[in-house]
């Protein structure tokens, strides 16, 4: 198994559309998000994917954010800082909250939660997304 921190190749689907892409281990596959590995793709979306789809990459850099793209940096390192302590916000679908979408702030509804994420519909825009909650 791979540890959180862990640099990866990972199976990303979206419709039919899919391949593999970088990211960082943010949780090991356990009970509660149904044996899965939670990944921060380095392009900052976030995704769980089962360890089949998961690669290891063999040469990484000891700091495992230097290699994300740069808006995603911080939020890496602080999440693998503080790791497990970690922060997240309280959803339950039905909750509006205020988000960013394109570099706007715009409200937006939860309209899923499984485990750690959130998946967020963006109405007037006809968007939907997941996010690290």
């Amino acid at each position: 198994p791979l540890p959180v921190g862990s640099r990866c190749i990972s199976l990303y689907q979206e419709d039919s559309e899919g391949g593999f892409y970088p990211g960082v281990v943010g949780e090991m596959p356990k009970s509660l998000n149904d044996g899965r590995y939670l990944v921060f793709f380095d392009d900052g979306y976030t995704s769980y994917v089962p360890p089949v789809d998961l690669k290891e990459v063999c040469k990484a850099s000891e700091k495992v954010w230097q290699d994300v793209e740069q808006g995603n940096r911080e939020f890496i390192e602080v999440y693998l800082l503080e790791y497990p302590c970690r922060k997240m916000v309280k959803l339950v679908v039905g909750d509006k909250i205020v988000t960013e979408l394109y570099g706007d702030w715009i409200l937006a509804e939860v309209t899923e939660v499984d485990a750690s994420l959130a998946e967020i519909t963006f109405e007037a825009q006809e968007v939907c997304e997941w996010i690290y909650r």
